[in-house]
């Protein structure tokens, strides 16, 4: 190939010249006989010869002179165009594989150590002139230096400050972004695309990325750089069944710990930390390939962790190093309640008297969560109250009410609808005195929290004295999709044995609510009018309107975003209510049904909130639930609504957190990473008059701190607000700032936030270099697997030589010159 093949063009056209002047100027002979020369005859034979061998072979000098300069002024290569050795300007695209794991460690030396060699190795080998663009497969939360277009020592200076984020890479945004570049920068006409990554085989965008490179404006070169025995032991999933936690009770953390390697690993010593101390160690031992649980013993709950009606409790499970340390560690954050979450509201609440066989429609389910608490003597956990006894201010700390075997709700329906709509989330059950006549005003305006109208009359017969006819009936397993019914780790076989013992003795039918544009508009209207009756309660009761559900401004100025749904933030409508607004949506589900085909448990979703209604009674007149081990069903939901009206503190690093804030000016806002490092936060603009905390992402994985001071004095200069990723040092590791912290006033508010990692990050599986290839089109990628070389060997620029060789020939021409004047002169 040539880069400028014109000049093979004037190289013929000039030797052909030669040859025509050599041809017109030839010696033309006229033959006279002369008697007086004939004796000279055999002499000029003998030189005529040399002579004319010596013309030839200056001809041929000069025309190989010519062409061999006209093909050096081509500039012919052989190999791939722009590639290493090629001294013409080329626009380099270098992707680099800065995700997680990049990070694995080889002898001290980190995967991504050696990637930013090879590419400060290939930056150093461009032409003059050349210009870089430097995509990375994972960007940073908020990126303040990258280079796009720029010249190799800028190029060099973006690479070093880059470093390796908990995130996965995607490759197919990277050489969507390549192809891009591409168009922007057409000049310098000579590409080159190089690829610098271990390929993961569980990377995100490697699938149907043929096509993709095969529209790309070169053949790009893949260079892996992949750990020669890879191994790996990481934390692959923390869980805690509970869900939540108060003092005098305990729970249970269970963790997944997988490995994978060419060895098995024995004595790996598992440890569970409770803010920052060691409680519990578990030595395990790992087999290739293998996932093992490890449940710890219950930890226990003295202390609060802090004096507020809710706090967290940071829960850590680590394992020793390995060659990829940045997934030995998994954070949890825990809910800890002050006073208990749920309410209960019964037929008898205070006056229940066991020793007198007067039991409250809620017994069983206070007493099983008593049982995990371990103490009923905190809160209301433990003891009922009747419905009369609720009031806005017993309901403001209130994140879930149980309201069962009552007879009328009609004292306290409108507070109930209220509670409702406001976020709150009511379980209605059966049994008991439950009328269903009376609770069916609480399916139409303007209440509207039931799934629908209840007829009069109940299905089946209460095992009374006397009776004879009895029809039990039980549990539709196929029904039961909800995650509440769905134990972990049973399949439906598993499932139908676990409900076989359940018998329903009676229920109440529904006559489900049906959808239409009229009931929407009439729940808007019932909503407002049941928000002011309800306000006008909290006000006779000494309560501002803003008090009357304390827990819900926590969730009303939070808002967490995927990454994917993040990307667009800016240009989507926020969907976080305001106090006194509610959405008319009722949509309702059943998320069980006997096997008679009669709802189970049904959910409506009521303005901020929801309902649940259970058709059956909580006590064992009703059904044999309570007696079973069945009942833990009422646990896990009850657990589930309460983690619902949290705070969403357990994060992934690719998430967009956004927080408003009352006081933009007079209020400083810092993050604290895992290492300690603090990081200014400037509020910005959410929407119109409201500004708030954007952190877009997190670039490592750990316990982070949301700390709000004031009185500070103006808490310095964000240099990247809302994340990191570009100033860190070339070895991945933080650096303090060498200027002096600025003056913070005193801290208010600590909002910690645990951020885990992706999983898939963590799987040491590679492709091999030619799966690269079938992966990416096997005719459109050049894989170099080589340990030390960067491709440089596959192009060769010869020019060089033809100019070298054209100068030896006129200097060659030049000598035979010179002979045939010196012999001449000679001969003379």
């Amino acid at each position: 190939m040539f880069v400028a093949p014109w000049f093979i063009l004037g190289g013929v056209a000039a030797a052909a010249g030669v040859i025509l002047i050599h041809l017109l100027h030839r010696r033309r002979f006229r033959v006279v006989h002369w008697a007086a020369m004939e004796f000279l005859l055999q002499a000029a034979r003998r030189s005529r010869r040399m002579i004319e061998l010596r013309d030839w072979l200056l001809l041929l000098l000069r025309v190989a002179c010519l062409l061999l300069f006209a093909i050096g002024m081509a500039r012919p290569h052989w190999g791939r165009p722009g590639a290493s050795g090629s001294r013409v300007a080329t626009h380099l695209l270098l992707v680099l594989d800065n995700s997680l794991s990049m990070n694995y460690q080889l002898l001290g030396r980190s995967l991504w150590a050696e990637a930013q060699d090879r590419a400060q190795a290939i930056l150093k080998d461009l032409p003059p002139e050349s210009r870089v663009s430097v995509v990375p497969l994972v960007r940073a939360p908020t990126e303040v230096v990258r280079c796009d277009f720029g010249p190799p020592e800028e190029a060099a200076d973006v690479i070093g400050a880059l470093f390796p984020l908990d995130r996965s890479g995607d490759l197919r945004a990277a050489l969507t972004e390549i192809a891009d570049l591409c168009r922007r920068f057409p000049d310098p006409r000579q590409k080159r695309i190089v690829i610098l990554s271990d390929f993961q085989r569980s990377q995100s965008g490697m699938a149907g990325l043929a096509q993709l490179v095969q529209d790309l404006p070169v053949t790009p070169e893949v260079i892996p750089i992949q750990p020669d025995v890879p191994e790996n032991t990481w934390i692959s999933r923390v869980w805690i069944p509970e869900r939540y936690l108060q003092p005098g009770g305990s729970v249970r953390v269970r963790a997944w710990v997988r490995h994978e390697g060419s060895k098995p690993r024995e004595g790996v010593l598992v440890r569970l930390l409770v803010r920052g101390n060691v409680v519990a160690t578990q030595p395990v031992d790992l087999q290739p390939g293998q996932e093992r649980e490890v449940e710890f013993p219950p930890y226990s709950l003295s202390v609060l962790p802090q004096q507020t009606e809710l706090s967290w409790l940071d829960i850590q499970v680590s394992l020793p190093p390995d060659s990829l340390e940045d997934d030995n560690t998994a954070t949890i954050l825990l809910p800890v309640f002050k006073t208990s979450p749920i309410l209960f509201v019964d037929q008898y609440g205070r006056n229940e008297d066991p020793a007198a066989g007067r039991y409250g429609e809620t017994f069983f389910l206070r007493k099983l969560l008593a049982t995990s608490f371990e103490e009923a003597a905190f809160g209301l956990v433990g003891q009922a109250v009747t419905l009369d006894e609720l009031s806005p201010s017993r309901l403001g700390n209130t994140r879930v009410l149980v309201v069962a075997g009552v007879r009328d709700p009609a004292p306290r329906l409108d507070l109930l609808a209220h509670f409702v709509r406001e976020g709150g989330n009511l379980v209605v059950a059966a049994g008991g005195e439950f009328d269903p006549v009376a609770w069916s005003r609480g399916c139409g305006p303007p209440y509207e929290i039931l799934p629908g109208r209840l007829l009069p009359h109940f299905h089946g017969w209460l095992p009374l004295p006397g009776v004879t006819r009895l029809e039990p009936f039980q549990l539709d397993v196929s029904s039961l999709q909800d995650p509440c019914f769905r134990i972990e780790e049973f399949d439906d076989t598993e499932l139908a044995r676990f409900y076989q013992p359940v018998f329903f003795f009676q229920a109440v039918e529904v006559e489900l609510a049906q959808s239409s544009g009229q009931s929407s508009l009439t729940s808007a209207k019932s909503a407002s009018e049941t928000t002011t009756q309800a306000a006008s309660l909290a006000v006779a009761s000494g309560s501002r309107e803003r008090s009357w559900l304390m827990w819900r401004w926590d969730l009303q100025r939070e808002k967490i975003l995927p990454e994917k749904i993040a990307e667009n933030a800016s240009t989507q409508t926020p969907d976080t209510a305001h106090p006194g607004q509610h959405s008319s949506k009722a949509e309702v589900q059943v998320l069980a049904r006997y096997n008679n085909g009669l709802p189970f448990m049904l959910e409506r979703q009521v303005g901020e909130g929801r309902t649940i209604f259970i058709t059956s009674g909580l006590f064992r007149d009703w059904n044999t639930m309570c007696a079973s081990y069945a009942v833990v069903v009422f646990d896990r939901l009850l657990r589930r609504l309460v983690d619902a009206t949290c705070p969403r503190r357990n994060l992934a690093t690719s998430d967009l957190f956004r927080l408003a804030v009352d006081d933009p000016a007079g209020e400083s806002w810092q993050l604290v990473g895992p290492d300690g490092e603090m990081r200014p936060l400037v509020p910005e603009a959410l929407e119109a008059r409201r500004y708030g905390i954007m952190i877009r992402g997190f670039p490592r994985r750990g316990l982070y701190h949301l700390v709000r001071y004031e009185g500070s004095g103006g808490g310095g200069s964000s240099e990247n607000p809302g994340g990191f990723g570009a100033n860190a040092p070339a070895n991945g590791t933080r650096q303090a700032r060498d200027s002096a912290l600025p003056v913070l006033g005193r801290p208010v508010e600590d909002i910690p936030l645990a951020v885990t990692g992706p999983a898939e990050e963590s799987i040491p599986d590679y492709l091999r270099p030619e799966e690269i290839s079938s992966q990416l089109g096997q005719s459109h990628v050049l894989v170099n697997a080589g340990s030390n070389d960067t491709l440089t060997g596959r192009s060769r620029e010869w020019w060089p030589w033809f100019v070298l060789a054209a100068a030896l020939g006129l200097m060659l021409e030049m000598g035979l010159l010179a002979r045939a004047s010196s012999h001449g002169e000679a001969r003379s």
